[in-house]
């Protein structure tokens, strides 16, 4: 009886470590596609900002971001960014992270950092980007520029 004990405690043992070693697993994959969910989102704003289409870019923040700073704030300011740097030449992801907030704006966050060259100057961009109320793709939540051609307003 003991043998068999030790037998079931082991293969419990196992079976816990094969349970946690493929929820990491499905956890990765979510996090990758995410990610890739994420970056086509940006990759499309970007396209857009080349386009000097700013109305279509601004489609790309969630509608809490606009809580804050009005739709109309931030299409000027976008229209300064690139008055200012020159117009959009490329935009390389630089870094990411994942981010899960609990309590107030609860959810799982990517944040992705671009290191975006303009025709005058080159800048940083840093954006939290959350899942779609609708589970749909990702939009831009937070959006930081930091560059030396900006200007204060």
């Amino acid at each position: 009886m003991r043998r068999a004990s030790a037998f079931a405690r082991r293969a419990g043992g196992v079976a816990l470590a094969v349970s946690i070693l493929l929820g990491l697993l499905a956890g990765c994959h979510s996090i990758a596609s995410g990610k890739a969910a994420a970056e086509r989102t940006m990759q499309d704003f970007y396209e857009k900002l080349q386009q000097h289409d700013f109305d279509a870019a601004l489609d790309a923040y969630a509608p809490d971001f606009f809580v804050k700073t009005s739709r109309p704030r931030w299409r000027k300011t976008l229209i300064a960014v690139q008055d200012q740097l020159g117009p959009l030449r490329e935009a390389r992801l630089a870094r990411w992270s994942v981010e899960t907030q609990l309590g107030t704006d609860e959810g799982t966050y990517l944040q992705l950092v671009y290191t975006t060259r303009y025709e005058r100057f080159s800048a940083e961009e840093t954006c939290r980007l959350k899942r779609a109320a609708d589970a749909g793709g990702f939009q831009i939540f937070t959006h930081e520029i930091r560059s030396a051609g900006l200007r204060a307003p």
